[in-house]
């Protein structure tokens, strides 16, 4: 995940059938999370302003 390749696509060379199953094990670097929350405080921002 950290090379930013999506979910499903992981879910399908894996083989699982579900991508929960998947999810299992990913697991988020802490700059990998305050990345996304930075980025969700920015797009939150910019709607309030609307």
């Amino acid at each position: 995940m950290e090379a930013s390749v999506d979910l499903l696509e992981v879910q399908k060379i894996l083989g699982h059938h579900s991508v929960i199953t998947t999810s299992r094990y990913t697991h988020l670097t802490e700059q990998r999370k305050e990345s996304a929350e930075a980025c969700i405080n920015k797009a939150n921002a910019q709607h309030s302003r609307c």
